[in-house]
């Protein structure tokens, strides 16, 4: 793969249906992938080669080895040295694999669609709505909970859960994290100790701090019903339906998902410019900027590549 080009990888041996999201784990080289509508999560290689799946292919909720456990609908995928987190999204549950027996187990959620918003409590006895994206920050696991209009988080090793920014209802206000509202939020990732999301509904791009005097800032985005294709800066920026995003070099990438392009924001001006996707829906490899995606939805970066998860082409593609 030449610099400034958009390749296919692993198409003729891991076929795949919708991949959500997706991350890379460097230091056991291996790229996690959400198999979403096969129920699964697939570790494989950077170059696509499959090493193991976790999960039957059926969609349940069973806990339990690598081959007899069920997922339905996996979205986004956190890891530590000893473990795997998945937003189990259909299930409305966070589920844990054990990287030495690839087993797995429930972490937080009942199964149960939550119809009304909770406070903090047992993680294993609370019911949850629609997690989509994960970020593990120190023993915090950040949750994307995107039914609730808000981000979760859990103390892994405590067994608890709370609800860590949005007041639950549907918007696009900053403020302080209890005060502040957000619309959808479908991925998460942190940078410099701040979260930065992708608000879905507002087709925004907002962060949040972390520390006792944490707020909800919007980088990019205005509007529930603001949306378009305009690179720029602050307000002028127009995305459409963004649905996750990763930290690398200091800039945060995105997938632009209804405008079929990866796009970067420079959190300090805030600037996007586009990287690649020439924003007509496609599944054509190579020059950046010529290359075409198919609503990509996940997307994670390690040494100069993006490994985007090109939903609707099934395919994982390197950039």
């Amino acid at each position: 793969l030449l610099p400034h080009q958009v390749a296919s990888i692993g198409a003729s041996t891991a076929p795949i249906a919708y991949p959500g999201k997706i991350e890379i784990d460097p230091a056991a080289g291996e790229l996690l992938i959400a198999d979403s509508n096969h129920n699964r999560i697939i570790f494989s290689t950077p170059d696509g080669e499959v090493i193991r799946v976790v999960g039957s292919g059926t969609a349940g909720d069973q806990d339990g080895t690598a081959e007899n456990a069920s997922f339905w609908g996996p979205q986004g995928i956190a890891f530590d040295d000893n473990n795997v987190y998945v937003a189990d999204a259909e299930n409305h549950l966070v589920r844990r694999i054990e990287r030495k027996s690839f087993s797995v187990e429930t972490i937080a959620g009942t199964g149960e669609q939550a119809l009304v918003r909770h406070a903090d409590g047992n993680a294993k006895s609370m019911p949850i709505n629609s997690p989509y994206d994960l970020v593990l920050l120190d023993d915090a696991l950040y949750v994307a909970m995107a039914g609730f209009h808000q981000l979760w988080v859990i103390d892994v090793s405590g067994g608890t859960m709370r609800p860590f920014a949005g007041d639950g209802r549907e918007d696009i206000v900053d403020g302080s994290l209890n005060e502040s509202r957000l619309a959808q939020p479908y991925g998460i990732t942190v940078n410099s100790g701040t979260l930065y999301f992708a608000d879905s509904e507002t087709s925004s791009i907002r962060r949040a701090g972390t520390g006792p005097d944490g707020r909800v800032e919007t980088l990019v985005g205005t509007g529930l019903f603001d949306f378009g294709d305009r690179d720029g800066v602050g307000d002028a920026v127009l995305l459409q339906h963004v649905q996750g995003l990763t930290s690398g070099g200091g800039s945060i990438y995105f997938v632009d998902t209804y405008n079929h392009k990866i796009k970067v924001l420079d959190p300090s001006t805030p600037t996007v410019s586009n990287v690649a996707g020439s924003g007509q829906s496609g599944h054509e490899d190579g020059a950046l900027l010529a290359a075409s995606f198919n609503e990509p939805a996940g997307l994670t970066y390690h040494e100069d590549f993006l490994y985007v998860a090109d939903t609707n082409n099934h395919a994982i593609r390197k950039v």
